[in-house]
Order: C-alpha cells, then structure tokens, then sequence
C-alpha cells in the first residue's frame, strides 16, 4: 500500500517545499480561498495521520518511515485559517427569535440555530448525538464528538437547560418514551458514516435558512458557527471571565479561547475608539 499525500505525490517525495507549493495549487484550485486550501491539507495530513500515535501506527506495520512522515516541528506546518470570526449582539439575536415568514421550515431550522446558541455554541455533531440521559439536574451534559477519541482531552461539558432550550426540545424534540435521542435525526443503530451525512446534512439545512433569514433582516450571512461565536462573545461582554468561558466550549487551553474571542474584538475596537472623540 502507497501512502501519498496526494493521487500524484507519495509521501516519502513529500517535503516542505512540494507540499508548499501544492497549497499555491490548492489556494488557485479553490478560487483563492486559504480556507479551503487549508482544509484540503488537512485532508492529506490525514492519510499520514494527524496526531502521533496515527503515524506511529502506520510506521510499525511499515506503512511509512518516520524519516519521510512530512509534517510536524521543522516540516511543513498546516497554516491557521485567515476566516474572520462573526458574533451576533443581543438585538439582532431577539430579531432572529421574533422572525416568522409563515414556514414551518424556517421556524425549525432557526429553533435549532437558537438552541445551538443557548447550548454552549454546541456543534451540529454534538446537538445530532444528544440523549436524555444526558439530562440530570437541570442540564445537559455532552463530549465533543471533535474530542471524544483523544483521551487527554475529553472532557464533558455542562449546559444549563434555559428555558428557551426547554421549550425548542417540547416543541421539537422527540417522545422520549419512544427515542433515546432528543432531536429527530439520530436512530438507534446508526454508524459513523450514517453520523455524518446526518450532520453534513442538517449543517447545510440550518445554514441555508439562516442565511435567508440574515438578508431578511440586514445582519449578513449566519451559519452555525456564528452561534457559537455569538456565544461566546456575548458571555465575555457581559463580564464573564474567559478561565469561565474556556471549558463552556469545551477548550483545552484558556490560551484557546483567548485566541478564539481575539477575533472577535472589532465591535469592541470600534467602541472604543468612539470613545476618543471629543
């Protein structure tokens, strides 16, 4: 079996400079967007493997040489993303609850975006996988699904149930005497591929809503990142310390979140700034 990179470069030819100059390729094949181009190195890291006891494993049964594993401390290093973050504020996040065109749809994917929002900024493929077991004293606790397999990481996080959260799981949630899950998408016996379509597939359900909704009323596009950000962001202008905000999102550093909400400063910066006026 050849490891490569890429359908055109085994890894044992795949140093720094030739997986640099297949990211130019990748920015040019994506219509210049970095973001993309960084996801499709991701991609091939992953065939490598992308954390260490991956590779390492590949390396015992022979599959690749230590020597010629591309990435990593003085190899080529995948580039953060350059995507600039978005956060809501209070206003337009009751416009967002108040809005009705009629559709039923619409008012389901934009319950689902809300309690995305109200649920600690809770991933689509957490929000899929949630049981009410999960439930106990009042809230709802959950592993990232992005972390579940990394032990040293994984850690539970704690949602308190608002009661905006309680009243999208009455309307839209499941019988619990007939389903484990909470939200009518997951069904017992499901594998990980099932998991995923399932996810990629509400993702784009909700985002495709909440972007007609964000024309409607003047905000811009909104995706399910957006709640998260808007999340955390509204947290930390409300004076809630970051070492608090850190595990609420399930971060592994303070340092992480601090990073994470540094881009979300603009609001902030221009506020500021107003304030020298004289």
């Amino acid at each position: 079996v050849e490891v490569c990179v890429s359908a055109d470069l085994p890894v044992d030819r795949a140093d720094k400079t030739r997986i640099a100059d297949r990211f130019a390729l990748l920015v040019q094949a994506a219509n210049n967007s970095r973001v993309q181009a960084i996801l499709g190195v991701q991609r091939r890291r992953k065939i490598c493997g992308d954390r260490p006891h991956d590779h390492d494993a590949r390396i015992q049964v022979g599959m690749i040489r230590e020597a010629d594993y591309p990435f990593g401390r003085g190899k080529y290093q995948i580039k953060e993303g350059v995507g600039k973050k978005k956060a809501l504020n209070k206003k337009q996040l009751k416009a967002i609850a108040n809005y009705s065109d009629g559709n039923k749809f619409t008012e389901f994917y934009r319950d689902l975006w809300l309690f995305i929002y109200f649920c600690n900024g809770i991933n689509v493929a957490d929000l899929i996988n949630l049981k009410f077991s999960d439930i106990q004293n009042g809230e709802i606790s959950f592993i990232r699904e992005k972390t579940k397999d990394r032990t040293r990481d994984a850690k539970r996080i704690y949602a308190p149930i608002t009661p905006e959260m309680q009243s999208i799981i009455e309307k839209w949630g499941n019988n619990p005497r007939k389903s484990i899950y909470i939200f009518p998408f997951m069904k017992a016996g499901d594998d990980a591929w099932e998991h995923e379509k399932k996810k990629k597939n509400l993702t784009k359900h909700i985002n495709d809503r909440m972007k007609v909704i964000g024309e409607k009323l003047n905000i811009g596009k909104i995706t399910t990142y957006v709640a998260r950000h808007t999340y955390a962001t509204v947290l930390r202008n409300e004076g809630v310390p970051v070492s608090i905000i850190s595990p609420m999102l399930g971060h592994t550093s303070v340092t992480t979140t601090e990073i994470y909400l540094a881009d979300l400063e603009s609001e902030n910066r221009a506020r500021n700034a107003h304030l020298l006026s004289f």
